[in-house]
This record gives C-alpha cells, sequence and structure tokens, in this order.
C-alpha cells in the first residue's frame, strides 16, 4: 500500500517508464526460465538416452562416480549378482555384497583404470565368476546421481 502511495505523487511520465522497465524485466525473466528449461529437458533427454544404453549391454554393468560410488547399474547385474537398485545405488563398490566386492584384484582394476584415465574396463572378477564392465564417470551433475529407474 505504500508503494501505491508513493506511486500517486509520480507523473505520468515516470510511471509509463517504471511500467516500460518492469515490462522489460519480465521479459528478461521469461527468456532467462525457458533458457533454463531447456537446458534441463536436453539434460534429462542426454540422462534417458545413457540409461537405455546402459540397459541394452548385455555384460553386468556398473557405472561409478570418482568417488567409486554406484551410479547406475543394468538388470543384468541385478540379476547376476542378485541385488536391488536400493542396495546398490550410491554404495561405495567395496562395500557391496558385505564388502564381497573389496577384492586386492578389483582394487588394482580400478586404480589403473583411474590413474590411465580409462573411461570403461572390462575384467573377470572372483565374483560368481560373471564378467563385469565397470563404466568410470569423471563427472555427473550431482542431481542425477543416485537416480533409480522404477523398471529396474
Amino acid at each position: 500500500m505504500g508503494d501505491l502511495m508513493k506511486d500517486d505523487h509520480k507523473t505520468k511520465k515516470q510511471l509509463i517508464h517504471k511500467l516500460t522497465e518492469l515490462r522489460s524485466q519480465n521479459t528478461a525473466l521469461k527468456k532467462s526460465i525457458t533458457v533454463s528449461v531447456s537446458a534441463d529437458l536436453v539434460v534429462e533427454e542426454a540422462r534417458r538416452y545413457a540409461e537405455s544404453i546402459v540397459e541394452t549391454v548385455r555384460e553386468s554393468l556398473l557405472v561409478l562416480d570418482t568417488d567409486l560410488k554406484i551410479i547406475s547399474a543394468n538388470r543384468n547385474f541385478y540379476r547376476a549378482f542378485k541385488v536391488t537398485p536400493d542396495e546398490t545405488i550410491g554404495s561405495f563398490i567395496y562395500d557391496l555384497g558385505n564388502k564381497q566386492w573389496d577384492i586386492p584384484k578389483l582394487r588394482e582394476l580400478l586404480k589403473k583404470s583411474f590413474l590411465k584415465k580409462k573411461r570403461s574396463t572390462t575384467s573377470r572378477l572372483p565374483i560368481l565368476s560373471r564378467t563385469l564392465v565397470i563404466k568410470l564417470c569423471c563427472s555427473m551433475p550431482a542431481k542425477y546421481i543416485g537416480k533409480k529407474s522404477a523398471q529396474r
């Protein structure tokens, strides 16, 4: 109500100038929101595409962040190792299966992969005699780490 009283003392020219300024700010804000929403849609589309690739891989697949925490796994991984997304996503790889994954060979493999900055590696691990593909992810937006797909 105080602003209305102040406006009573402004000239018509000042009010038109203020209105024009507010409309300009409103337009800029709308453009900013549109760009932000568009960027989020592109990121979401890329995430879905990456998830579809993960799901089509025949081998058991894990995607790890740089802290060796699991970002994603495919259905074949869950089936082969008899685990669920809830007990897998966000876990430190060596903590899986009551620390059954704390294997010197796996530690060495991951250490070498990180040192060589390899993005993926395949190795036969002594866990249920299965082949496991591990994808190392150097950067993943924090808001997408740990997303759990309902279909898994």
